[in-house]
C-alpha cells in the first residue's frame, strides 16, 4: 500500500509546526523581559493625557487581557507553563505599580484639601 503524498506533507508540515513551537518556546526569558520592558515604556511615552494613561482601567485590563491571552482558556496556545508564569508575574508587576499612579489619581477624591504631589513613573527601570 503506497502512502499518499497529501498526507506525507501534512504530517511534514505538522511536524515542522512542532519543532517550530518546541523553538519559539526556548526565548531566553532576560531578552524576553527587555522586549516587554520597551514596549510598556513606548506604550508609556506615547499616552497624551491622564485618560489614556496605560495604567487606567480602561487601558490596562484589556492588554493585561491580550497579553495574557495565549495562557487563559481553552483556546490555549503551546505556551510553556513557566512562559505563562514569567507572563503573569509581568502583568502583576505592572499591576502594582499602576496601582501606586491610580492612588495618585486619585489622591483628592473627596478631600478638604488638594494634594500637589508628583505624579509617580510608570516606566519600566
Amino acid at each position: 500500500m503506497k502512502f499518499p503524498l497529501h498526507l506525507a506533507l501534512a504530517w511534514l508540515l505538522v511536524l515542522l509546526g512542532w519543532s517550530a513551537a518546541a523553538g519559539a518556546g526556548s526565548v531566553d526569558p532576560k531578552q524576553e523581559r527587555e522586549a516587554w520592558k520597551e514596549s510598556w515604556n513606548a506604550r508609556i511615552d506615547a499616552h497624551k493625557e491622564l485618560r489614556d494613561h496605560p495604567c487606567g482601567d480602561f487601558a490596562f485590563d484589556p492588554w493585561a487581557d491580550a497579553f495574557l491571552a495565549d495562557c487563559q482558556g481553552e483556546g490555549a496556545s503551546m505556551r510553556s507553563e513557566a512562559d505563562c508564569k514569567r507572563r503573569t508575574d509581568w502583568v502583576w508587576e505592572r499591576s502594582r505599580q499602576c496601582s501606586v499612579w491610580q492612588d495618585w489619581l486619585l489622591r483628592n477624591h473627596q478631600k478638604h484639601e488638594r494634594s500637589k504631589a508628583k505624579e509617580p513613573s510608570t516606566r519600566v527601570k
